[in-house]
C-alpha cells in the first residue's frame, strides 16, 4: 500500500477503444465543417451516451481505486414540495482509512412528457466526498433541489419540474449502483 489512500473518481467514462466513443463514425463531431463542431448526440454525452448505447466502457464515470471498501445500506428518500433529501449509511469495511464519493443518480420520469424527446437512463444529480476510518460508518445526506428534478422546456423557455414517479440510485460509480429507491415528485 502507498502512503495515502487514493480517493479520486473519474470525471469521464474511459472507452475500451476508439470505436467505443460518441464520435466514432461521426466525423462531424470531431472536425466539424471548418467553422463549427457539431454535437449531434444531444443530451447523450459522457456516461449518458454509454448507457443509452448499452456499451460498457473500460472505466465508467465515477470509477476510482481504493485500498479499502465501502458498504452502502439503509436508503431513505424524503420529499418536500419540489426537493428531495436522499440519505443512507456508508461504512468503511476495510482495514485502512479512506475517502469515498457516493453519487446520486436519477432515472427518467415514469410518465413520458410530450415536450421532452430525450431522457437519459441515469442523470448524476448529486454527490458527497466522505472520509471514514476503518470500521467507521456515517449517515450521508445529499440534498437535491428542484433544478435537479427539472427539464428544460423549449416551448415555455424555462425549467419545468418533472413531477411523478422517479427512481433514485446511489452508487460508487455510474456502473456500480449499490442502492435504489423511488419517490413521487410533486409540484
Amino acid at each position: 500500500m502507498g502512503l495515502a489512500n487514493p480517493g479520486g473518481k473519474l470525471p469521464i467514462s474511459w472507452p475500451a477503444g476508439s470505436e467505443q466513443t460518441p464520435f466514432a463514425n461521426h466525423p462531424e463531431r470531431i472536425t466539424g465543417d471548418g467553422t463549427a463542431v457539431y454535437f449531434s448526440e444531444g443530451i447523450f454525452n459522457g456516461c449518458r451516451w454509454y448507457d443509452q448505447q448499452g456499451i460498457t466502457p473500460l472505466f465508467s464515470f465515477g470509477h476510482g481505486l481504493s485500498y479499502t471498501n465501502f458498504d452502502y445500506s439503509n436508503i431513505k428518500i424524503q420529499s418536500s414540495k419540489d426537493e428531495l433529501d436522499v440519505s443512507f449509511t456508508l461504512r468503511n469495511n476495510g482495514s485502512v482509512a479512506g475517502w469515498e464519493v457516493p453519487q446520486i443518480y436519477l432515472g427518467p420520469p415514469a410518465k413520458k412528457l410530450p415536450e421532452v424527446t430525450q431522457y437519459a437512463p441515469l442523470k448524476l444529480a448529486g454527490f458527497e466526498r466522505v472520509q471514514l476510518s476503518p470500521g467507521q460508518s456515517t449517515n450521508v445526506q445529499i440534498h437535491l433541489d428542484s433544478l435537479e428534478l427539472s427539464y428544460w422546456s423549449t416551448p415555455a423557455q424555462k425549467w419545468v419540474l418533472a413531477s411523478g414517479a422517479r427512481k433514485i440510485y446511489v452508487g460508487t460509480a455510474s456502473d456500480d449502483i449499490r442502492l435504489e429507491g423511488s419517490v413521487s415528485v410533486k409540484r
